[in-house]
């Protein structure tokens, strides 16, 4: 009863929010927790004629993620990932686009953090529980896979390990992959939220004629 109670207050939280930003007429809402959504809220909302604005983590597994895609089929949806929408960016985009440095060749991506709840060791918080679609996956290198196939386009491939706390697996921190675009090009990923006054989040693209 709890967990229901708290289900409701957030989607009308949300709806509240979408009010604001849309406007009334569009009745957008905005979910922030996998349970929510799993749950059926976006379900009961989409049915409802209501445009869905979702926050991550939107499922947790596979088979979650694509019963949620069948479900905003053919409804307008929204999901915030943010980063595309920052002014250099889409400089970087439309240099891209214009060719200034050429074909792509690789790209490589560090992001080197420690966030608040690694560093407070809070258990209950879905930013360090993969099993809850957060974790360093899911809290953070799902930007980075939207905002590499915005850049750069299609991921065709990729191989990917996940790492934990070595004093705490319950603690999902890092994430390194190694991906193919359809373009040919080549990308590395290293993510890590556990990282002591870490170096940041860096982007560096390479192409034939130049590097951003």
């Amino acid at each position: 009863m709890a967990e229901s109670s708290r289900s409701r207050r957030a989607v009308d939280d949300g709806l509240q929010v979408g009010h604001r930003v849309f406007g009334e007429q569009d009745g957008n809402a905005e979910l922030s927790r996998e349970s929510l959504h799993a749950g059926g809220e976006v379900d009961r909302i989409a049915h409802g004629g209501k445009a869905v604005f979702g926050d991550k983590p939107l499922a947790a597994d596979l088979d979650t993620a694509a019963a949620m895609r069948a479900q905003a089929r053919g409804k307008a949806t929204i999901v915030d990932f943010g980063f595309p929408e920052l002014s250099a960016w889409r400089k970087a985009k439309a240099m891209m686009n214009d060719g200034a440095i050429g074909a792509l060749r690789h790209v490589q991506l560090t992001w080197n953090v420690e966030n608040y709840a690694t560093k407070m060791r809070l258990k209950d918080s879905w930013k360090t529980n993969g099993a809850e679609g957060g974790g360093a996956l899911g809290n953070f290198v799902s930007h980075t896979f939207y905002y590499l196939e915005w850049l750069c386009g299609p991921i065709a491939s990729l191989t990917a390990r996940l790492s934990a706390l070595p004093d705490d697996p319950s603690f999902e921190t890092g994430v390194t992959a190694a991906l193919t675009f359809r373009s040919g090009a080549a990308g590395s990923v290293a993510m890590s939220s556990a990282s002591y006054l870490g170096s940041g989040h860096r982007l560096e693209i390479y192409g034939e004629d130049g590097t951003l």
